[in-house]
């Protein structure tokens, strides 16, 4: 099965969902899938085949989550400074690599998770170095 531009969704409230269809109207993106809570055990690859584990043993974390599939540099750049303009708070984003879209979801978050929060340390640092 040929993949498609798709953006994998978590997290987001009933206003920003709709928001978030308003993008995908906009940017002609074929597939927005809204994930829930439960579905930390889903592996990336099957939830973009409409294939889900559902279990209530892995929860993901509250978080908003962005996740691209299938876009090109300028696409993504587009749609990642229209998701900035548009949704408040500033969302985890990502895209899916080859490595990532065999992971599970639960799994993948705690990864991204742990990136933004050694992101923000580092750029705290280097705040801290600044005369």
């Amino acid at each position: 099965m040929e993949r498609e531009k798709a953006i994998l969704a978590y997290g987001f409230t009933k206003e920003e969902k709709n928001l978030i269809g308003m993008l995908k109207i906009r940017h002609k993106i074929k597939k927005v899938i809204y994930l829930s809570n439960n579905m930390g055990e889903s592996k990336v690859f099957d939830v973009l085949n409409d294939v889900f584990a559902i279990s209530n043993e892995v929860n993901l974390p509250e978080e908003k989550l962005l996740l691209f599939d299938m876009f090109s540099d300028k696409e993504l750049a587009i749609i990642v400074d229209a998701v900035k303009s548009t949704i408040k708070g500033y969302p985890i984003m990502a895209t899916i690599t080859p490595i990532s879209i065999n992971w599970s979801l639960s799994y993948l978050m705690q990864h991204l998770v742990q990136e933004r929060e050694e992101f923000k340390l580092r750029k705290m640092m280097k705040n801290k170095e600044k005369p």
